[in-house]
């Protein structure tokens, strides 16, 4: 998740053994045999917070540090279960904008090209006939499907009349974890 005061990563399960709560409150240098999220780790790599030696927690720390951001958070449970990353106050301009051509293209990959646009038209609450016709696209089940029903699965839009999906008054509205995400869409152009 992306908030605008921090990064949460949130991995299933959680560290290898040996590590556990403890180790991860007590050091900083934790050795790992075997990884997992390559991909984040990857991504984190080319930013240039992690080496991708199984050294990160310390160019981690070291990171947030030289940014003068608050040390991140790494959490666990007693049956490592999951694991927490937190890494608070966006780090930097440049950072952001990498970020942003990120999500900009997994949005355009995996969703839609259109998602700015509806999360822009909903910022008041509209139909679905409405945005179908703004969009230029007809009010058909297929375009449903397509276009609206996964911003509503991600939560990026809400049904005003959740009790009735189906009334022919229902309205359809931007919610704030849509605007965060339109933000950042919206910086990226």
């Amino acid at each position: 998740m992306i908030w605008n005061d921090k990064i949460e990563i949130l991995s299933f399960p959680g560290p290898i053994p040996p590590d556990d709560d403890n180790i991860l409150k007590e050091y900083k240098r934790i050795v790992a045999r075997d990884y997992r999220n390559r991909r984040i780790g990857d991504f984190l790599k080319e930013l240039r917070l992690t080496e991708g030696r199984g050294t990160g927690f310390p160019t981690i720390y070291n990171a947030m540090e030289n940014n003068n951001s608050p040390s991140p958070g790494f959490d666990t449970d007693k049956h490592s279960t999951y694991f927490l990353t937190t890494l608070p106050a966006f780090i930097s301009d440049q950072v952001s904008d990498q970020v942003s051509d990120q999500i900009s293209a997994i949005v355009d990959e995996t969703i839609h090209s259109r998602v700015s646009d509806i999360l822009n038209l909903f910022l008041t609450a509209k139909k679905r006939t409405e945005l179908f016709e703004e969009l230029g696209l007809t009010n058909h089940s297929k375009n449903r499907k397509r276009y609206l029903d996964p911003l509503i699965d991600y939560g990026w839009v809400k049904m005003l009349y959740t009790e009735t999906k189906t009334s022919p008054k229902q309205m359809y509205l931007t919610t704030d974890t849509g605007k965060r995400l339109l933000k950042l869409l919206i910086s990226n152009d």
